[in-house]
């Protein structure tokens, strides 16, 4: 296996290897190197270097900002050939101290063995580490062969309901990546407390399945499936009762008909900005929300009269549920 690498991201490698650190490439870089596909993020762990001299490494070739100081990570930025800057961090640890995503406490330990640290990840797929010097793959947890399974599995059934939010990104991680998900993962997610979750985070991951997935019809079935769309979208819950006209929708209910037009406007939205494509998106999936509440049987025909004045009401509370506003500058309520 080989991954390019930018050469200011190699610098930096090297200036950590010099000083006494085992750094690694991890997660998302090296399963879509895996995948084939092009590399957007590249997050970086170290091994046996303290914190503060780690710190001190990384100041000397690039600007360095702790943006998880209480479990070190750091973002580099102004690295030649990575744009965005690049994440640095220890090995952690995890333990669960209340409800919700944020009642785990993580703690940095660069004493961890390999497969420590990577028991702590979500999934077996992003528990991959690429070691740049040896050019060698290590996958402590199968992730490699899930990823030629397609298959999306979790590392530890035992923590991995330690966190809620896991749930919403199994969603749009099967969907970005056409993964099916093990029995046992799904299971897990169905019986996650997603109440206890800060709107932010849900839509963090729904806008990842939204802007990332070329079909996020596939996501948006195993929110239904695992019984979350009550908590995260429930105006979406009633679609699926509500027929249509199969003389205009020979597809069927307007769940069906949502599913369609959502994986349509994916294929629409790749030469628009973040906001722009957001906007299309939402509103491709909040387009029919007044169906439910209009749909009738009259003249024996089935018909929706008023239901685009109707959507407004359930459109608007969905965008406060998810408090979405502007991105950018622009207002996605309003294209």
């Amino acid at each position: 296996m080989k991954i390019d690498i930018p050469p200011g991201l190699q610098r930096l490698l090297e200036a950590v290897r010099e000083a006494g650190g085992r750094p690694f490439l991890v997660g998302g870089a090296v399963r879509d190197a895996l995948l084939g596909l092009p590399i957007g993020d590249y997050d970086v762990e170290v091994f046996a270097l303290p914190a503060a001299r780690l710190r001190e490494v990384l100041a000397a070739v690039g600007s360095v900002n702790a943006v998880g100081e209480a479990f070190t990570v750091f973002k580099v930025t102004g690295i030649t050939g990575v744009p965005g800057g690049v994440d640095v961090a220890l090995p952690r640890k995890d333990s669960k101290t209340g409800p919700g995503h944020r009642g785990i406490a993580v703690a940095g330990d660069p004493a961890l063995s390999v497969a420590e640290s990577a028991r702590r990840r979500d999934f077996t797929v992003n528990a991959l580490l690429f070691d740049p010097f040896r050019q060698e793959l290590l996958d402590p947890y199968g992730g490699r062969r899930d990823l030629e399974a397609r298959l999306l599995r979790t590392v530890d059934p035992q923590t991995f309901a330690d966190d809620p939010l896991r749930a919403l990104r199994a969603v749009q991680l099967a969907a970005r990546f056409e993964l099916a998900v093990e029995p046992a993962t799904a299971r897990l997610c169905a019986s996650m407390p997603l109440v206890e979750l800060p709107p932010e985070r849900i839509f963090g991951e729904i806008e990842k399945l939204l802007l990332k997935a070329r079909r996020p019809s596939l996501g948006l079935r195993l929110l239904k499936e695992w019984g979350l769309l009550d908590v995260v979208c429930p105006e979406l819950a009633p679609l699926s009762d509500t027929p249509q006209d199969p003389q205009w929708h020979p597809e069927g209910d307007v769940w069906t008909h949502t599913l369609m037009a959502m994986d349509e406007a994916a294929r629409l939205i790749s030469d628009l900005d973040r906001p722009r494509a957001l906007a299309v998106m939402l509103a491709t999936l909040c387009h029919d929300l007044g169906k439910p509440a209009t749909t009738c049987f009259e003249e024996g025909r089935i018909r929706s009269r008023g239901h685009e004045e109707a959507g407004f009401a359930p459109t608007t509370q969905v965008l406060d549920r998810w408090n979405v506003h502007t991105l950018l500058g622009y207002d996605v309520r309003v294209p």
